[in-house]
């Protein structure tokens, strides 16, 4: 065992330098240079969660918006193609029922344009312009009309069932 006399511990504490003020302030100034970046970077990172856990919100937001107006316009259009079907069609009927679809088809290309448009409404509505904008539909025979019609709803009513699926509707 080793027995150190006080005044040993003295003469060695004088051996060491211990610098100057100036160096003191420049070491504690360090040390709170340090820690105030790590402050910054974790305030950083808490405002960038919060961040994006907001535009996730909002992405989802929009994303129910969306399907909700899907929704609407496929049960309108297959309302519209239903009540051509059941009734006895007139002309009249058919300009009508033209009129109704060149509308829809005008909701659905705005629709498409909207920024950040999830792929498979992009898709959904690149089925429904498809079977609104039948070739049949402008045509003369009452028949091949009819068929178009029936179509539509052949197109329509799965996809309509899938958004009300989706919005447990």
């Amino acid at each position: 065992m080793i027995i150190v006399r006080a005044s040993e511990m003295w003469a060695w504490g004088n051996d060491i330098d211990w610098g100057s003020f100036p160096d003191w302030v420049g070491a504690i100034g360090g040390v709170g240079g340090a820690l105030t970046a790590a402050s910054f970077y974790f305030l950083d990172r808490k405002r960038a969660r919060l961040a994006q856990v907001a535009a996730d919100k909002k992405q989802e937001r929009f994303e129910t918006d969306v399907a909700t107006h899907l929704y609407v316009l496929f049960r309108s259009i297959q309302d519209v193609s239903r009540n051509y079907l059941e009734n006895v069609s007139s002309f009249a009927d058919t300009i009508d029922l033209r009129a109704e679809l060149g509308a829809f088809r005008g909701t659905a290309i705005r629709m498409q344009g909207l920024p950040g448009l999830p792929i498979e409404r992009f898709m959904d509505l690149c089925d429904l312009l498809e079977a609104i904008t039948d070739r049949r539909i402008e045509g003369k025979s009452p028949e091949a009309i009819r068929d178009a019609v029936a179509q539509i709803g052949y197109v329509v009513n799965p996809l309509q069932e899938k958004l009300a699926q989706e919005l447990r509707l």
